[in-house]
């Protein structure tokens, strides 16, 4: 009896750590799937890694779990299992609780609709906005190529245009951080889009933020760049 106890004791203590070790579910619907795995991870010091994965065995719902501290930057990545190095990967700025993700075989990434909570909201406003400055850089690229690529008043606007552009760009990142203390996002946006920022700029960032932001993965990779 005793024995029986104790085995009871321990597997009770297994379920009680293993419902305590995911806080995070994630459910992805994966409309036209038959076959392949779904893999979430995310990106550390020492690479990309595996967070958890499952394999569709002929099903387009599937279920996958992570414990996370605070929000962060997750990606769900398709292996097709065909053979094809040119997979699927879609980004989201996960947070504890429940995050629902739709989407298609065929288009994994430009298909997917995202219920991930209000950082991940934050964090898709972002990739919209950034992508105007992308979008900028790629039409002045184009505009270089062309026959007035001699003529130096053309081209000495076209460098003129492309420096505008990207002080656009650092001051958006540098207005929103300042402006949103409190979000997650905010630490992710400087530390993976602001590398050429003013480091005073990143200092008065960094102080900026409120406490948990500054304990947070990305608070942390920002105060380690001002001190390097």
């Amino acid at each position: 009896m005793k024995r029986l106890l104790l085995s009871l004791s321990a597997i009770a203590l297994l379920a009680s750590c293993n419902s305590t070790s995911e806080n995070t579910e994630v459910t992805i619907s994966i409309n036209g799937l038959k076959k392949g795995t779904v893999y979430l991870q995310k990106i550390t010091k020492a690479g990309l890694i595996n967070l958890d994965s499952v394999e569709s065995n002929g099903k387009e719902t599937l279920n996958l779990g992570l414990n996370l501290n605070h929000p962060e930057l997750i990606y769900a990545y398709l292996d097709k299992a065909d053979g094809s190095t040119f997979n699927d990967r879609l980004a989201f700025f996960a947070e504890p609780g429940e995050i629902q993700i739709s989407t298609s075989l065929t288009n994994f990434e430009n298909d997917a609709v995202i219920k991930a909570g209000e950082e991940h909201e934050a964090f898709k406003n972002l990739q919209e906005m950034l992508s105007r400055f992308t979008k900028k850089d790629f039409e002045l690229m184009q505009l270089a190529q062309t026959d007035r690529i001699n003529d130096d008043r053309f081209v000495d606007s076209i460098v003129k245009q492309s420096n505008s552009n990207n002080i656009k760009r650092y001051q958006f990142i540098a207005n929103y951080a300042l402006s949103n203390p409190n979000k997650y996002v905010s630490a992710y946006l400087v530390t993976s889009e602001g590398e050429e920022l003013n480091p005073k700029w990143k200092d008065s960032i960094f102080n900026n933020f409120s406490e948990a932001i500054k304990k947070s993965t990305y608070g942390q990779q920002l105060n380690s760049q001002l001190s390097q």
